[in-house]
């Protein structure tokens, strides 16, 4: 399933450490950073849609990610389930 719209999208992250890293894994360039605002928001548990790893697609960690993880974020996207998703960071293994 492809999601053939653009719908805006906040990122967030635990820290501001792994989000950094995920921008810059994903951007390239430490120089983006700077055009980022970062902000605390917090949400109730019961509006959080959370994947244990075993729903996870079995190349979930490979990269580049394989279309099946994107479809995951499409149909959560387009279902409105949630106001949240928390995935997990396919470059640090364990964060705690």
């Amino acid at each position: 399933m492809c999601v053939c719209y653009i719908m805006p999208m906040i990122y967030a992250s635990e820290s501001i450490a792994l989000a950094a890293i995920e921008l810059l894994v994903h951007l390239g360039r430490c120089e983006v950073l700077g055009s980022y605002r970062l902000f605390t928001l917090t949400l109730p548990d019961q509006v959080i849609l959370t994947l244990n790893d075993a729903a996870l697609p079995a190349a979930w960690r490979a990269d580049p990610a394989p279309r099946s993880t994107a479809d995951i974020g499409d149909g959560w996207i387009v279902s409105g389930r949630s106001v949240r998703h928390y995935v997990a960071t396919t470059h640090i293994y364990r964060i705690n």
